[in-house]
């Protein structure tokens, strides 16, 4: 991986003249990831992005051809007034994050309990709502599962969210354990969710009781303020 963060920060610095910040963040700053299933996700701040920034990061994306490698561009005006409407995604490349390149202002960004509550809550309201579309369309038991598991990446993410609010970060952690310690925390059943990530194939009526444990987990969301 070393190699290829050598060939993207070369292949940034020599198309961009005014990056603030380049991180590499997520699974491959720590011990979840997994060569061949994990992305590599690259943050790039710049002060300004316009349409040939665009173009510009696309032609990188492809010369580097690799399907693995995601870029995330964002500006620092984005990052100073997110904080409070979109927390979770910010904390989480706070939490875990390798500098690349230029100045590194992550670091020191302050979240609310309260906003990452509510965007936990928001998060977990609409994944309820989602499932109970795509139910009603008629599912296959393969792509319940595959639907199931999608939605368990959510679920876990939100929870890391609520940990956090309560002093405990895991956001390295593997979703087992997070999921663990949130039903400790919260005194949350969370049997179906640990059962959801295992599982090769689910039944339809388990997947109607993963629907109703997603809405119980909206209920305590919304009661935790």
């Amino acid at each position: 991986m070393e190699k290829l963060l050598d060939v993207i920060v070369k292949d940034l610095t020599e198309n961009f003249d005014d990056i603030v910040a380049a991180v590499l963040f997520g699974s491959a700053c720590d011990e979840t990831y997994e060569k061949g299933k994990s992305d590599i996700n690259v943050c790039v701040v710049k002060k300004e992005i316009d349409p040939p920034d665009l173009k510009t990061a696309r032609r990188i994306c492809k010369n580097l051809k690799r399907k693995d490698v995601s870029f995330l561009f964002l500006t620092e005006r984005h990052i100073d007034t997110s904080a409070d409407s979109y927390p979770l995604e910010l904390l989480d490349i706070q939490q875990r994050h390798r500098l690349l390149l230029g100045e590194n202002i992550f670091e020191n960004l302050e979240f609310k309990n309260e906003d990452i509550r509510l965007q936990c809550e928001r998060q977990i309201k609409g994944l309820r709502i989602h499932l109970y579309r795509i139910y009603i369309k008629g599912l296959n038991p393969k792509k319940m599962t595959d639907i199931a598991k999608s939605a368990l990446k959510t679920i876990a993410f939100c929870m890391k969210g609520m940990l956090f609010t309560s002093g405990i970060a895991l956001f390295s952690n593997p979703i087992s354990e997070v999921i663990g310690k949130f039903g400790e925390i919260f005194s949350f059943d969370c049997g179906i969710f640990s059962e959801v990530a295992k599982a090769r194939r689910i039944s339809e009526d388990f997947f109607l009781d993963f629907i109703e444990k997603v809405e119980q987990l909206g209920i305590l969301t919304d009661r935790a303020k």
